[in-house]
């Protein structure tokens, strides 16, 4: 759970949901559209609850362009497909999210 940064002014907690941190885990992408159809379309009487609680912050995708990637040439690949740089001598960077 991540605490509105701006508590102060609207208290209210928030969920981020982020998908496919890492291209070749592909499941990932369909947890989370899964949780999507859940929270829009679950019969359950406590997600309408939920949905007036809590912001929910959504992407199924965070790295498009390794994803793609996966699929067409390299199935482990990990990164995302930034070209190199004179400071940085691979193509990729495997970010750390925090």
């Amino acid at each position: 759970m991540v605490l509105n940064v701006f508590f102060f002014f609207f208290p209210f907690f928030s969920y981020s949901f982020l998908g496919l941190q890492h291209a070749r885990e592909w499941i990932a992408t369909s947890v989370v559209q899964y949780i999507i159809d859940q929270l829009l379309s679950g019969s359950d009487k406590r997600v309408a609850g939920y949905l007036k609680k809590y912001t929910f912050h959504i992407i199924p995708i965070v790295n498009p362009d390794g994803y793609e990637y996966t699929w067409t040439t390299d199935r482990l690949w990990r990164k995302n497909r930034s070209p190199a740089t004179a400071e940085r001598n691979c193509t990729g960077v495997d970010r750390k999210w925090i």
